[in-house]
């Protein structure tokens, strides 16, 4: 069932794959915080785009503005996430 103002299941486990793919497969962004920043911030706007061109994704603000706040919260989230992931590989 449909519970609004919650992440759909498809998405949770996109998430989920996700968060386990930062020890494996994207562990070489281990190396350089300005190479993941800039790799968060990239991917992060064009998948929005994207979002935005097949009418997925709408905002409060105009389309640039919104890319421009994508693009800072994954140049920071991703060597956060990668920092959080290799210290809880640890303990």
């Amino acid at each position: 069932a449909f519970i609004p103002y919650h992440a759909p299941a498809w998405i949770s486990s996109i998430w989920i794959l996700f968060g386990m793919c930062l020890n494996s497969s994207l562990q070489w962004l281990n190396r350089s915080r300005l190479l993941a920043s800039f790799l968060g911030a990239s991917g992060g706007i064009f998948t929005y785009l994207a979002g935005f061109k097949i009418g997925a994704i709408r905002s409060l603000i105009n389309e640039q503005s919104s890319l421009a706040v994508v693009a800072v919260v994954w140049a920071i989230l991703m060597p956060v996430s990668l920092l959080y992931a290799r210290w809880f590989s640890t303990t």
